[in-house]
């Protein structure tokens, strides 16, 4: 997750919604369904601006972005393979490396 600098502190790693700009899910096999359809949904009903689901594709890692609209769901932004070039929550230029999971 990304939060507000302000909300960090040495002593506390909690952090409230209000504080949170984005909400990243790594998919795994084992959590596929709850990464896909239920964090999506307790992360829009708290708010928050938004949310990236990192996936394996054939060994390489796919990144899918969405924002919140006004009606508290998301709405899918991009698919990133190779790099992600996003203003939103908060703008990023970055090659995305090869991993191997």
């Amino acid at each position: 997750m990304a939060v507000s600098r302000t909300a960090v502190a040495a002593a506390s790693y909690a952090f409230v919604p209000a504080d949170i700009s984005l909400a990243v899910e790594m998919v795994s096999p084992r959590t596929k369904t709850k990464d896909r359809t239920f964090r999506p949904v307790q992360y829009a009903e708290a708010e928050i601006p938004g949310f990236w689901r990192v996936e394996n594709d054939d060994d390489a890692m796919v990144i899918h972005t969405f924002a919140l609209s006004p009606d508290a769901v998301y709405t899918p932004t991009g698919i990133h393979r190779d790099h992600i070039l996003t203003d939103h929550p908060f703008p990023i230029d970055a090659a995305i490396p090869d991993v191997a999971w």
